[in-house]
């Protein structure tokens, strides 16, 4: 409500707060319900204001933040991309983790970035803030070890995967493959053939070690798991080009 004094008698009125123009309620304009009820007061219109105000500063801070990160995964994905061409062996996550401190998540995170928006970094600026959480979002840590949709800790055999979307991967060794893709579940150390004339993963092999408990051990188990997964890719070329027969 707004107090209007009459300038000849002194008197006043009260008279309700006018809404602005196209409709909008005026900005701290008590609220009542279809039934003429009061259900917020100006005094929490004020607040309400204030908080709304304030999340709209945080939302533009963390897209800003968002934007950066991702714009620093990129940057980290082109260097790493040059120092892994200038290398005489393969350069994998966990080799890196192990030879610079970085984890090996955000190396392969880094690595995926940087090779999507290669040829268009402009693209980095047009992603939305979902979009961009989707790519360097930490996974849950039932989910590590899962680059496809096999759920490589339910009974073997029991799902399906996606040519489209696997087989759109590329291999871990860099090793062209047509027919094959293989996954390393660093749970159990199980390695995993997918096939695109199969439906079903098939075990192909695994490793009987402990499951390492501190950051080294971690890092060393993580890269013997690459190098078997790249040495069973480069087997697996070779079948490709009839090396069986």
């Amino acid at each position: 409500m707004t107090k209007l004094i009459n300038p000849l008698s002194g008197e006043s009125s009260i008279v309700p707060e006018l809404a602005p123009k196209r409709g909008r309620p005026a900005k701290n304009a008590p609220v009542y319900d279809d039934d003429n009820n009061l259900i917020i007061t100006s005094e929490e219109r004020e607040t309400i204001n204030e908080i709304v105000e304030d999340i709209r500063h945080t939302e533009k801070k963390v897209e800003a933040l968002m934007v950066s990160a991702a714009q620093n995964y990129f940057n980290l994905g082109e260097i790493l991309e040059r120092a892994s061409k200038k290398a005489t062996c393969s350069m994998t996550a966990a080799k890196y983790e192990a030879k610079t401190g970085i984890p090996a998540r955000m190396v392969s995170t880094a690595f995926k970035i940087y090779k999507e928006f290669a040829d268009n970094p402009e693209g980095l600026n047009g992603l939305t803030m979902r979009e961009i959480a989707m790519r360097i979002g930490e996974k849950k840590e039932s989910d590590e070890g899962e680059t496809s949709p096999v759920q490589y800790n339910l009974p073997e055999g029991q799902l399906e995967y996606s040519n489209e979307f696997d087989f759109g991967l590329p291999t871990l060794s860099g090793i062209e493959l047509t027919n094959y893709r293989l996954h390393a579940d660093t749970k159990s150390g199980n390695f995993f053939l997918l096939s695109k004339k199969d439906k079903l993963p098939i075990p192909v092999g695994g490793l009987t070690v402990d499951q390492p408990h501190n950051e080294t051990m971690k890092a060393a188990y993580n890269e013997l798991l690459d190098q078997t997964q790249c040495a069973l890719e480069r087997y697996y070329a070779l079948i490709e080009q009839g090396g069986n027969e």
